[in-house]
């Protein structure tokens, strides 16, 4: 994170690119996760018909992976959304806010 003060009394926020790499990092382990909880769904499918009680575990991991490829969405867009594309813009409205402080 990175603060910018440029009037002494006011601070702004401005994000920078370290904290999307961190995200993308989340997104790495998240993705990795869901590769984990995938084959062992399947495993626990393929294994069904000679233990029916692997149903059971298969649920498990299809809730599982349900739930982490819906977090791994919401990481996703936060990174694509808030932390890409905000950096540049929000930084044009801060130098034309100096711009204007200026005159």
């Amino acid at each position: 994170m990175r603060w910018d003060k440029w009037d002494g009394n006011e601070e702004y926020f401005i994000p920078v690119q370290e904290q999307a790499s961190d995200l993308t990092l989340g997104i790495v382990g998240l993705d990795r996760k869901v590769s984990n909880t995938l084959e062992s769904l399947l495993d626990n499918l393929s294994e069904f018909h000679e233990n029916p009680s692997k149903l059971v575990n298969a649920a498990e991991d299809f809730s599982k992976f349900c739930a982490l490829g819906i977090l791994d969405l919401g990481v996703r867009a936060v990174l694509y959304a808030v932390y890409w594309p905000i950096p540049s813009v929000y930084q044009n409205f801060i130098n034309l806010a100096r711009m204007s402080q200026d005159k």
